[in-house]
């Protein structure tokens, strides 16, 4: 991803939570972005750990197909 990109993107969140934190939960803007950016990283790696554990079992199911046939 290139520079300028990840930029915006990094820029986008971070307006983003700190607008949420505003409407909902009334926190310091330093604490609430860090609270927002801690869940948000805690949901991307519990995501990823699911993803790559289906991935692990349809590798397994596809070795099975293979050695049944």
């Amino acid at each position: 991803m290139h520079t300028p990109v990840l930029l915006a993107f990094l820029l986008t969140f971070s307006a983003m939570f700190g607008v949420i934190n505003h409407c909902t939960r009334h926190l310091p803007t330093t604490i609430g972005t860090l609270v927002f950016a801690m869940s948000t990283s805690l949901l991307l790696m519990v995501a990823e750990v699911h993803w790559l554990q289906r991935g692990k079992v349809a590798v397994q199911l596809h070795r099975y197909q293979i050695i049944a046939r």
